[in-house]
């Protein structure tokens, strides 16, 4: 029952994969900003962190409103399925980053290690 709860950062992990897939077919390059943000959520899913979780949720949740409001600008000079495309992604992203922000506030407990953790 316990990984029902990892929901928001797995679909953040999705939609970073797909952002970086994309932006590899549509322009060539990698996204090592995204690359890295990814990677850093995919660790929070195993370690846990309650700091580190809402500071990713508050981070991803103004990046989403931000690009939230640049597409609406934006609107005019891409086209209509793309609006849609973005606006989908970036409603998405908020509602997770939120979800995550909601998760990691009520957590009382800071899980800092996990069984993947080698002490000696």
């Amino acid at each position: 029952m316990k990984r029902i709860f990892n929901f928001p950062e797995i679909t953040l992990v999705g939609l970073g994969s797909y952002w970086i897939i994309e932006k590899y077919i549509e322009i060539g390059r990698i996204s090592y900003i995204t690359l890295l943000v990814t990677w850093l959520l995919f660790l929070q899913i195993i370690y846990k962190n309650r700091i580190t979780g809402l500071l990713y949720g508050f981070m991803l949740g103004a990046v989403a409103c931000y690009k939230l409001y640049s597409t609406s600008v934006l609107a005019e000079e891409i086209t209509t399925a793309k609006v849609i495309e973005l606006f989908v992604i970036f409603s998405l992203a908020l509602v997770m980053s939120a979800a995550m922000l909601f998760k990691y506030a009520k957590t009382r407990e800071n899980y800092g290690e996990s069984i993947l953790t080698v002490a000696d």
